[in-house]
């Protein structure tokens, strides 16, 4: 017999529809106050006596599975802290996040790494500008759309244990254009709201006009070297992309969609004459 009391339960959705609009829009989301005061004071206290042991162990050492990949004065990185202490195992393994997590990835999750950063501002030091952050996955090898929703393959939680000032690069609108960017030069988004915007309220007939002309729209899209795999349908029967769908770029080049739906004299979602 199952314990009731054991069970994982994660809240679904975990996100409010502004936030997953947020997401969808701009590739991230900032969920304020997901941890509570006393579980950021618990994760925070564990992070320093961890941070404390490990500098104690001396260089290269490890302490309970963890190891520093980086020290320097006034930053440490901290590698594989999933079993370094049990606060750190429960924030890792925390409904809440994990909730999110599965949200956007549309199902189970694993994970993959587990690793945390302890800085303070160096006094003689300036921000140069630069953040070095890598965009995972490229869209159309680590995402896809499955019932009007955006999904991502990989996903990563970022959660800030003291709180950021304005002066703080992350705060910086230089940030929010380096995380913007991927989605920005992909073109995943106009491509995703015009999907969906066209998918509202259709009846049986107008799904079936609207597969025909995506299988007329694929093809024309393999004759300009596009890689486009055999459409999906959804729970309503709409075909939708499948696996690859790209540009001879790896790119998801809007102007080549329109250049078929003007070529083909395809239906662009909007109300005919």
């Amino acid at each position: 017999m199952t314990d009731e009391t054991s069970e994982f339960i994660r809240p679904f959705p975990a996100l409010t529809p502004a936030q997953r609009y947020h997401l969808d829009v701009f590739g991230y989301v900032v969920v304020e106050n997901t941890l509570s005061t006393d579980e950021v004071g618990t994760l925070l206290e564990a992070m320093q006596q961890l941070q404390a042991d490990l500098e104690a162990a001396g260089e290269g050492a490890f302490v309970r599975g963890c190891r520093f990949s980086a020290h320097h004065p006034h930053h440490s990185h901290l590698a594989h802290i999933l079993e370094a202490h049990p606060a750190i195992y429960d924030y890792l393994t925390h409904p809440r996040l994990v909730g999110l997590v599965e949200e956007l990835v549309g199902g189970t999750v694993r994970l993959e790494e587990s690793e945390a950063v302890i800085n303070s501002r160096a006094p003689d030091s300036a921000w140069d500008g630069h953040y070095g952050f890598h965009t995972g996955t490229r869209p159309d090898i680590g995402t896809y759309v499955e019932n009007g929703l955006y999904h991502c393959t990989f996903v990563k939680t970022l959660t800030n244990l003291t709180d950021l000032g304005p002066d703080d690069p992350v705060n910086q609108p230089e940030y929010i254009q380096a995380l913007t960017l991927c989605a920005a030069k992909s073109g995943i988004v106009d491509a995703m709201q015009e999907f969906q915007s066209s998918r509202v309220g259709r009846t049986p007939e107008q799904i079936r006009e609207d597969n025909e002309q995506f299988i007329e729209l694929a093809d024309c899209l393999r004759g300009k070297g596009w890689t486009v795999s055999d459409p999906i349908p959804d729970a309503d029967g709409s075909l939708g992309p499948g696996e690859d769908f790209a540009s001879p770029d790896g790119d998801l080049a809007i102007d080549d969609i329109r250049d078929c739906i003007s070529e083909r004299n395809l239906s662009d979602g909007g109300d005919e004459q």
